[in-house]
């Protein structure tokens, strides 16, 4: 999990929407697994919550990546100019 959100961090997500689409599928499968019965889209968006809403806090990494992206690319604007020279 640690890598797959570092590479949601620092990969452009534009051209990899179906690697983050895999990915949830992926976790979404691993938790039947660990429940033993398919989800449903309801009870699989209730894991998605936070645990003070009732969830298991499991984020979907379709829809974070594009943030994680930008926040990553804009915390490192200031160190990058530094070492460009340009700050």
């Amino acid at each position: 999990i640690a890598s797959m959100r570092y590479t949601l961090r620092t990969r452009d997500p534009t051209n990899h929407q179906l690697c983050w689409q895999l990915a949830d599928d992926i976790s979404r499968e691993a938790l039947t697994c660990i429940l033993g019965k398919p989800l449903n889209d309801t009870q699989w968006q209730q894991a998605q919550l936070p645990t003070a809403l009732g969830g298991l806090n499991l984020t979907c990494a379709r829809d974070i990546a594009p943030a994680a992206y930008a926040a990553s690319v804009t915390s490192a604007q200031d160190l990058k100019l530094k070492i460009l020279g340009e700050d």
